[in-house]
């Protein structure tokens, strides 16, 4: 025989669970819908100036830029990944692999993590003195209470061996929404490396 008291205990746990799953999906459906959302053409969007050297080719990359991640290929970097949380699916992902050779296989990654709610404004690359290839990254945030500065230095990119490019930053009142790297073109069949970064600024 069922105790009335037992099934109302269920059916109200059964209630709560679905309206956690339900709130949960509606959150994930906002963030999804904020990172799908279509952005204009970056000839609208402004862009900051150029931490490095312009390159020979450009490329524009746009997504949720809370986690800034660049793939080297035989210490020469040429991959640049974009993503709104750490741990997030190579789909939702936006990547540039067009300067690698057409090998993806990149032998070593790095990136930088800015706090969840912070907002971009401004960032200086670092660059081998003698071949002039990134080798490390400062993102500037204005994120509330977390405003401040996030780095990754990579070993040649300490002491003599690397530079820091001059700083870029967005014009005031945007905040950055992705990056224009400058490849350097290198002889055919070689990888194009990173020479340069601008940040894609657009109203906050």
């Amino acid at each position: 025989m069922r105790h009335p008291a037992l099934s109302e205990l269920v059916r109200a746990g059964l209630l709560a669970a679905m309206a956690a799953c339900l709130l949960a999906s509606e959150a994930f459906g906002q963030i999804r819908r904020s990172i799908e959302r279509p952005l204009a053409p970056v000839s609208q969007a402004s862009l900051s100036e150029i931490s490095g050297a312009a390159g020979d080719v450009t490329h524009e990359i746009e997504h949720g830029m809370r986690v800034v991640r660049f793939g080297e290929l035989g210490d020469r970097p040429c991959m640049v990944i974009l993503a709104a949380w750490t741990g997030q699916s190579s789909r939702d992902r936006a990547i540039i692999d067009a300067e690698c050779s057409n090998r993806i296989n990149t032998s070593q990654y790095w990136e930088v993590v800015v706090p969840e709610g912070a907002r971009i404004v401004g960032m200086e690359a670092c660059f081998n003195r003698r071949s002039g290839r990134l080798k490390g990254l400062r993102l500037y945030h204005d994120g509330g209470n977390f405003g401040g500065v996030v780095s990754e230095l990579q070993p040649n990119c300490r002491g003599n061996r690397g530079r820091w490019g001059d700083r870029a930053e967005c014009p005031e009142s945007t905040r950055a929404t992705g990056l224009r790297a400058h490849f350097r073109q290198e002889p055919r069949g070689q990888t194009n490396p990173i020479v340069g970064l601008q940040l894609i600024c657009r109203p906050v």
